[in-house]
């Protein structure tokens, strides 16, 4: 898996179909109107939302007689801008398929989200009232009310010390365990 660090990635899926043929696709993964579930003791009664993924290549549409594959690399950028990709295969010692084969590719995919704004807080208490969207806060010391409820959602939210109030919007995460979580 490859990431932007803003919510895309690159996943390689790999499995056996039905039939027992070996399935290998790529797929872009966007996550950044998913819904973050790492703070959640449980999905029951949740209105989760989940990444969205969108299939790029079938490998096996490519003709080869492939068995798996077992990695990917961000390449060098190409001389007309786009982002290479490696893709690597191997046999898994099986004779009855090639041997170990390296594939490029060019991306042609553009970023899927703005970059977060980054908004910090002091040493003192602080109110911080966010507006837009993608904003990764961290409000420091002191005890601090951080309200993202009318904002357009997606901000990730670091507390920090002190007793503090947050108060989340849409699709907005804490990036810490918070007391009273329910």
């Amino acid at each position: 898996m490859i990431s932007d660090n803003a919510g895309t990635f690159l996943a390689l899926e790999r499995y056996f179909d039905d039939t027992g043929l070996n399935q290998n696709k790529l797929y872009l993964v966007s996550a950044q109107n998913a819904t973050d579930v790492s703070n959640l003791p449980s999905l029951k009664g949740r209105d989760i939302v989940v990444a969205e993924k969108q299939l790029l290549v079938d490998f096996n549409d490519l003709g080869t007689n492939l068995d798996d594959f077992e990695g990917l690399a961000l390449g060098p950028v190409l001389p007309d801008g786009r982002q290479s990709l490696i893709v690597v295969s191997d046999n898994d010692f099986d004779p009855a398929t090639p041997a170990t084969q390296l594939f490029a590719f060019a991306l042609d995919i553009a970023p899927a989200s703005e970059t977060k704004e980054q908004i910090f807080g002091t040493l003192e208490a602080d109110a911080l009232e966010l507006t837009g969207s993608n904003n990764l806060v961290f409000a420091g010391e002191g005890n601090d009310i951080i309200d993202a409820s009318l904002a357009d959602g997606n901000n990730r939210i670091y507390a920090g010390n002190g007793d503090d109030t947050v108060i989340l919007g849409t699709s907005d995460a804490p990036l810490e365990p918070l007391r009273d979580w329910p």
